[in-house]
């Protein structure tokens, strides 16, 4: 749309998959519906003067949604076994809140949108496996 916006008509749009969609696809897990990928609509601030579009849409179209509380997330392996209690909290925490200021700093100084992996990169975070 931006793109359209502006006037250039000459793009072509990829999908990685077979489906349109991009990170949104329903799978059975467990006998039930889940969703593999966007899960949460990010960026949801009623004092910003942008609103993320994904929420103006989610709100047209009356979608029903929640604040996340991260508080009460729950993690199992994919044989159902809960691994909550096992994971490291702390560093997510620490991590978590450097990719918070990281974003605030870049949106200040107008700076565009990063991948996740640059961001994991510039506040210093690093995969143990």
């Amino acid at each position: 749309k931006t793109l359209h916006d502006s006037g250039n008509t000459d793009f072509l749009i990829l999908e990685a998959r077979s489906e349109v969609g991009g990170r949104m696809k329903a799978v059975d897990f467990a006998g039930v519906k889940v969703e593999l990928g966007a899960n949460w609509i990010h960026g949801v601030d009623p004092t910003s003067k942008k609103a993320n579009p994904i929420w103006t849409l989610a709100n047209a179209c009356g979608l029903s949604m929640v604040h996340g509380d991260h508080a009460s997330i729950v993690v199992y392996d994919s044989r159902g076994r809960d691994l909550t209690r096992e994971l490291p909290w702390d560093d997510a925490r620490v991590t978590w809140e450097r990719l918070v200021d990281l974003g605030t700093s870049m949106r200040e100084v107008g700076e565009g949108d990063i991948s996740l992996r640059e961001a994991l990169d510039r506040v210093q975070w690093q995969p143990s496996s």
